[in-house]
């Protein structure tokens, strides 16, 4: 036979147990207030493939708000844009409520908040840099002239935009390999190594006496020879 107290012991233990599980998911779940903004239901956030794909017109997607000096970056050119051109050109954002619906205020009307506000509060950098080989956008991680520094939560812009490469077949490459022969006859397979790491890993350097002599006798050839 088996103890009724032993059993309303498990019992409470169990109940007990699963309150405070309840209570750690409510703690980690983010509770909606009228200061988070959720993305718009037309917001893109996803990242081209390439940055030198071409995209069209002007939208809240293409704004980081840069916080040292609280203006917006135009990630398409890079520049820095103020609060009220970015309100000039972006409307109203609207909140959301946690079911992804548009909040509604005491008449019924949509609440909104300027665009620079969102960016604000939703897509901030706290720095700037030009670091080839990273992604646009460097998260937890700051830069100094000694290197990264680790920082969870902060995020990082790099101005540094890939080269726009224009592919084409082998065949129409005839030329340039004969104006390497002409010029770099003993270096082509230097050559040829270097151009593919500058592409494919600009933030690496080259430190191989015979690249770099490489490299100067192409900067050196006249656009006439071409």
């Amino acid at each position: 036979m088996t103890d009724p107290d032993l059993d309303a012991k498990g019992a409470q233990a169990q109940e007990a147990e699963r309150q405070k599980r309840e209570k750690q998911q409510q703690n980690e779940t983010p509770q909606p207030n009228g200061l988070d903004f959720d993305p718009p239901p037309d917001f893109d956030d996803r990242a081209p493939p390439h940055d030198d794909e071409p995209g069209e017109g002007v939208s809240l997607a293409d704004f980081w708000a840069y916080m040292p000096m609280h203006n917006y970056i135009f990630a398409p050119s890079r520049q820095l844009w103020p609060a009220s051109s970015v309100n000039a050109r972006i409307p109203p954002v609207p909140l959301l409520d946690a079911h992804g619906r548009p909040k509604l205020d005491k008449n019924g009307e949509p609440v909104t908040v300027r665009a620079s506000a969102w960016l604000d509060k939703n897509r901030p950098v706290e720095q700037m840099t030009w670091a080839p080989g990273e992604p646009m956008i460097i998260h937890d991680r700051l830069t100094d002239e000694g290197g990264w520094i680790t920082r969870k939560g902060v995020n990082c812009f790099n101005l540094y935009r890939p080269p726009s490469i224009r592919r084409v077949t082998s065949a129409k490459a005839g030329k340039w390999i004969k104006h390497i022969l002409r010029f770099t006859p003993t270096t082509i397979p230097i050559s040829f190594a270097t151009s593919r790491i500058g592409y494919s890993a600009p933030m690496k350097k080259l430190t191989t006496l015979s690249s770099s002599a490489a490299i100067k006798g192409l900067a050196r050839t006249p656009c006439s020879s071409l």
